[in-house]
């Protein structure tokens, strides 16, 4: 799959596929390199590049490269894609599904406040984990799901007031 990552306001296109050996092949922009990849404690990775070692560690905008703090605004075209068709449809607030759905993870409480584009609920839906977002700023009024729950398209996901 293929994103946009925008990082101290520079933007560049990303690609990262698995190859066969499990190596992962990665093109940057116009460059591409091979990485042997290995998953660290508390979600991190080690990455090898040629003869380069890389510890990388995510955590929402906040990407960590051996220390070194950069921010970063990912775009995921198949979300977006999918947001803005009517997979999922926001409305004054209230979010539901027009597709079928399991839902993976409730990400807050009702009662919490939020701002427009938190996550609340993470909806799988053909087979790829969406995390659906506050259409809005505000209170998170109801949750009409529970974790492990499938919903229908069309089902009333939460709303926010």
């Amino acid at each position: 799959m293929r994103i946009s990552v925008e990082t101290n306001g520079k933007t560049m296109e990303v690609e990262v596929r698995e190859t066969a050996d499990g190596r992962f092949r990665v093109e940057l922009d116009d460059s591409e390199f091979t990485a042997d990849a290995r998953k660290l404690p508390e979600g991190g990775l080690s990455l090898m590049i040629g003869n380069d070692s890389l510890m990388v560690y995510r955590k929402g905008d906040e990407l960590y490269i051996n220390g070194i703090l950069y921010r970063i605004k990912t775009e995921d075209p198949l979300k977006k894609e999918l947001l803005q068709s009517s997979s999922f449809q926001a409305s004054e607030g209230a979010v539901t599904a027009a597709m079928p759905g399991n839902v993976k993870k409730v990400l807050v409480k009702e009662g919490t406040e939020v701002k427009k584009g938190a996550g609340v609920v993470v909806l799988e839906a053909m087979k790829m984990e969406n995390e659906l977002e506050a259409p809005l700023s505000g209170t998170v009024e109801k949750i009409h799901v529970s974790e492990g729950q499938s919903v229908e398209a069309g089902a009333l996901l939460f709303e926010i007031k």
